[in-house]
């Protein structure tokens, strides 16, 4: 049984970084069916392993503190990890602090009137395309069926909305966006 949970926890991990590299993009429809789907999947299985494991703990008069071997403890700790990142945006959000400077100097150049050749990489991402609302600098880093999904640097507050945008903050001069069509 300890094998099969080694294997289920380094499958999980293998779901779990996928699921975190493709949500710190902009969440995308794609990567959110496979964080739900997947998700469920991992849950499942894990309650499942869970009662086996109280089970056979049963049956053998194990002590409480031996119900639930290391495989199963770090796997519940990592599909929690899991789930908080994705559902908090926090691998967008690191994505995010560690490519600040090279992404502020890019807005203030496009503020000045540059326009930079699209796509290029900024910091750890990959801008697609790069356009302005107001004073905020907005950067198109992914996509979710028909709408792009980016970031937006607005030091004035939110951003206005064109067309069918819409915003959420996301810490100091930075919000999320998604332009719908």
């Amino acid at each position: 049984m300890r094998k099969v949970m080694w294997v289920f926890f380094a499958i999980a991990v293998a779901w779990g970084v996928a699921m975190l590299i493709l949500d710190s993009g902009g969440s995308s429809f794609e990567s959110l069916l496979g964080y739900l789907f997947g998700g469920m999947a991992f849950i499942v299985v894990a309650v499942v392993l869970g009662v086996v494991s109280i089970v056979s703990a049963i049956r053998q008069r194990t002590r409480f503190t031996r119900v639930f071997p290391l495989p199963y403890v770090l796997l519940i700790a990592f599909l929690a990890l899991v789930f908080v990142g994705v559902s908090l945006n926090g691998a967008l959000w690191l994505r995010l602090q560690t490519s600040r400077g090279p992404l502020e100097a890019v807005a203030a150049k496009v503020q000045a009137g540059a326009t930079p050749q699209t796509p290029l990489r900024v910091g750890s991402f990959r801008v697609r395309h790069i356009d302005t609302a107001g004073d905020s600098v907005r950067f198109i880093i992914g996509e979710s069926l028909l709408d792009d999904l980016g970031i937006a640097y607005s030091p004035s507050g939110e951003p206005p909305d064109l067309g069918e945008d819409s915003y959420q903050h996301f810490g100091g001069d930075w919000w999320l966006w998604r332009h719908s069509w």
